[in-house]
């Protein structure tokens, strides 16, 4: 990444950035590790250093099931049965036939 950097000289504070693009294949399942390291040499003060690991994970999906190779079952044989009717035959009783048992 040093070759992305500008200027290496730095001052106090003062920030650079690099950037450096990988194309990754998503539909394979990977793991890539990928290290950072920052160096300084200040003229004054001792020299420093950071690293950090980063790790890409790359999981792909089950792919989907096929469709189902049977054709749809035929329509069914018997007829469905008939909707209740609007106009009873018989007027509702005024009261039940049994009245309820005890409890036990």
């Amino acid at each position: 990444l040093i070759g992305l950097v500008d200027d290496t000289t730095l001052g106090v504070d003062e920030v650079t950035t690099a950037t450096e693009t990988e194309e990754f294949d998503l539909c394979v399942e990977d793991v890539i590790v990928t290290t950072v390291r920052a160096e300084a040499d200040p003229p004054e003060g001792e020299p420093c250093f950071d690293e950090d690991d980063y790790t890409i994970e790359i999981t792909t999906s089950p792919a989907p099931s096929a469709s189902p190779s049977d054709p749809p079952s035929p329509s069914p044989s018997d007829p469905p049965s008939p909707s209740p009717s609007a106009s009873p035959s018989d007027p509702p009783s005024p009261s039940p036939s049994d009245p309820p048992s005890p409890s036990p």
